[in-house]
């Protein structure tokens, strides 16, 4: 997936994720009414990442993140990383792993600094990344692998194929479970499953389409189907698919409140509202 169209992708998850909070008013209103409240950061702003007292906000167009003390809501500092910053991991609270999606590395923050302390060259496109243990596995876009990182010395111990030789399948997002890191492949419609022990693929699991995002709630893991008008729901524990929930066209990401799943449909302008005791749409919310 092209960048702009990934930051428009993160840019409707937000404005989705807004009105949901309306709608249950399970946040303080989105909009802010005081200038005090409105904080200028860089170009472009993807995603965010809480550390403390702190805000780390990744501006993909302006290669930089930027530092917010959210008790003064004012930016004490511009940190200068790699191109395309877009998401970020946190690690031990005191460092902070930048996927810089433009140029295949990845920017490690000293959070009590507010410094880079190492850059680290992975895979092409990085646009995700998820924690197990000390090992940080970073999704790699536009290739066929995810880039396996030992945090402790920030060395590099593996790639691993994520799909079939001959299938590009753009790994996206990763969800940890059951000592497996579940892989979306967004290309070739599945999920790889690599072994946390042995840092193997020993599954793919075929989809009914593009996998966009996932909720994991205990061992059910809730994946939205992008390209279709479902969510797969998979048994972490085993890796079977227990259930293909109908919802409206193209889930692209989901939030849970309670016992509750919101489903937002970017095609269907709607939220589907799955029960997770009974894995069933119990009502469905314009929007």
């Amino acid at each position: 997936m092209h960048f702009l169209s990934r930051y428009n992708f993160l840019r409707r998850i937000s404005a989705c994720i807004c009105l949901v909070s309306l709608f249950l008013n399970t946040l303080s209103p989105v909009f802010a009414t005081d200038p005090a409240d409105i904080i200028t950061v860089g170009s472009h702003p993807a995603s965010s990442t809480l550390v403390g007292t702190k805000l780390y906000v990744m501006n993909s167009n302006d290669n930089f993140v930027s530092v917010i003390d959210t008790a003064t809501k004012k930016v004490t500092k511009s940190i200068t990383v790699g191109s395309h910053p877009i998401s970020a991991t946190i690690v031990d609270t005191t460092k902070l792993y930048v996927n810089n999606s433009g140029d295949n590395t990845i920017s490690v923050i000293d959070t009590a600094s507010d410094t880079v302390t190492k850059t680290i060259t992975v895979g092409s496109h990085p646009v995700h990344s998820v924690l197990s243990g000390t090992k940080l596995y970073v999704s790699n876009s536009n290739e066929n692998n995810i880039t396996i990182v030992e945090t402790t010395n920030n060395t590099i111990v593996k790639n691993v194929d994520t799909a079939t030789a001959g299938v590009i399948p753009y790994p996206s997002y990763g969800v940890v479970s059951s000592g497996k890191v579940f892989v979306l492949n967004v290309g070739s419609n599945d999920i790889g499953v690599v072994t946390t022990s042995s840092n193997t693929l020993t599954k793919n699991i075929s989809l009914t389409g593009s996998p966009a995002s996932a909720r994991l709630i205990g061992t059910k893991l809730y994946v939205n189907n992008l390209s279709s008008s479902n969510v797969t729901l998979i048994n972490t524990a085993d890796n079977t698919i227990t259930k293909v929930i109908p919802v409206e066209a193209g889930p692209i990401y989901s939030v849970v409140v309670g016992t509750k799943l919101y489903v937002m449909n970017k095609r269907g302008y709607s939220v589907s509202v799955i029960d997770t005791a009974t894995n069933a749409v119990v009502a469905t919310i314009p929007v």
